[in-house]
């Protein structure tokens, strides 16, 4: 019988990372993505869900650090993007992030999953 695992996703920090609705109160300070992974771990929870529009860079040197920091915690990962009825939304500030996924698209992952 396998375990139920515990896990974490980005979105509900949210407020933490900038993204406050109008009727929310924005936190005391910020959290990155380091911030975040860190408290997970503390929390030692299984894996985390990863929001790509919290992401700081699409850099590669970037992603390598931040798998680094998953395999050091030893982090099931799941990578979320957005639902389809936020695409405009997201797309308008996030657009960046739409070209660097091409791989992704055309099927050519990489060897870096």
């Amino acid at each position: 019988m396998s375990k139920m695992k515990v896990g974490i996703d980005s979105y509900c920090f949210h407020r933490y990372f900038g993204e406050v609705y109008p009727h929310q109160t924005a936190p005391d300070k910020n959290m990155t993505m380091e911030d975040f992974l860190a408290y997970a771990k503390y929390l030692d929870v299984d894996g985390v869900s990863l929001e790509s529009c919290f992401f700081p860079s699409f850099d590669k040197a970037w992603f390598k650090d931040l798998n680094g920091q998953l395999d050091d915690y030893g982090f099931d990962r799941v990578y979320a993007w957005i639902a389809a009825k936020q695409a405009d939304r997201v797309l308008a500030v996030h657009g960046p992030e739409v070209s660097s996924f091409e791989p992704w698209q055309s099927g050519d992952r990489g060897s870096g999953r």
